[in-house]
């Protein structure tokens, strides 16, 4: 008997959009304060990293990322998780809250330093697909009306330390795992389909046209894409899966190692600036390998969707 899977559609294309704004190589303007809360730690709870908050109606009214605290005796390590495209206010609120760390261990592709050098990796160092996927943020951020990180986050203060690969040491690790984009794209395609049956009917293609000549088309975007986030375990198993990625895995143990180096140089305020998709690998090794406890965590908004509207 013929075994039939769901056609790729709306719901599958939004994921991988999802993927590459959460876990994906950093490489979307709204008004409004970049609100702040605050939780105690609660240990038999699993971690969240995104979370969408909804109006009373509810409707998506704002997407939020998480800074989570973990202690050792006298030493702070905070993982800030990111997402790629944010509301401007977002990115002004990281950067005052990193003015308070000793040092700032951040991702980016590229060559060491490159940003506070003034330079760029090569485009073509970088790979079509890698500047595929620049591009394809780039257009994420136009479509919502939000700005890219790269454009606001202030890399070049002194305690920014890159954390990252090179464009080559990633091309090179990927080619070891005998990984590429394209399985890439194909593994989040099929597991977002499965994902999709069990979920209830996506929006059309239709529905999704119909927004993109909307008057308030950003708005009802992001709504849109927030909502993909509640399913964001469908991205980070596509990513992280049980030998791991180079996307994911093996860029977090280039992090980490150099979080080593930190603490060994006596830094004791440390945050960790990764894309959220890039957090519950990175919090497994910060608690088995390194005896960090978890602490408390602090929420802030990324994606101001709904406004004052709480209707």
């Amino acid at each position: 008997m013929a075994q039939h899977f769901p056609k790729p559609g709306s719901d599958s294309l939004l994921r991988l959009f999802l993927g590459l704004i959460a876990a994906g190589v950093p490489s979307l303007a709204c008004a409004g304060d970049a609100a702040t809360t605050v939780v105690e730690a609660d240990v038999t709870e699993e971690t969240e990293w995104v979370r969408l908050l909804r109006t009373e109606g509810g409707k998506a009214k704002a997407l939020e990322t998480s800074i989570v605290r973990f202690t050792k005796g006298d030493t702070v390590v905070d993982l800030i998780g990111a997402i790629h495209v944010g509301d401007k206010a977002y990115y002004e609120a990281l950067n005052d809250r990193f003015e308070d760390y000793e040092a700032v261990l951040y991702e980016l592709v590229a060559e060491k330093d490159a940003i506070k050098k003034g330079t760029r990796a090569a485009k073509n160092d970088r790979g079509a697909s890698m500047s595929l996927i620049g591009s394809m943020q780039t257009g994420m951020k136009d479509l919502l009306e939000l700005e890219h990180q790269l454009s606001l986050i202030d890399y070049r203060a002194d305690n920014m330390v890159h954390a990252d690969m090179s464009p080559k040491q990633f091309a090179e690790k990927m080619q070891e795992r005998g990984e590429s984009w394209f399985t890439m794209f194909m593994n989040i395609m099929t597991k977002s389909m499965a994902a999709q049956s069990k979920s209830g009917r996506p929006p059309s293609d239709f529905e999704i046209i119909a927004m993109l000549f909307d008057k308030d088309r950003a708005t009802k975007l992001k709504g849109l894409m927030a909502e993909q986030f509640t399913q964001m375990d469908v991205l980070t198993d596509t990513f992280s899966g049980p030998d791991g990625s180079t996307i994911i895995t093996e860029r977090n143990a280039v992090a980490l190692d150099e979080l080593k180096k930190q603490l060994a140089a006596g830094q004791t305020e440390i945050g960790i600036f990764y894309g959220a998709g890039h957090m519950p690998d990175m919090e497994e090794r910060l608690i088995e390998d390194f005896g960090f406890e978890r602490g408390e965590t602090t929420w802030l908004t990324a994606w101001n969707i709904a406004g004052d509207d709480s209707n």
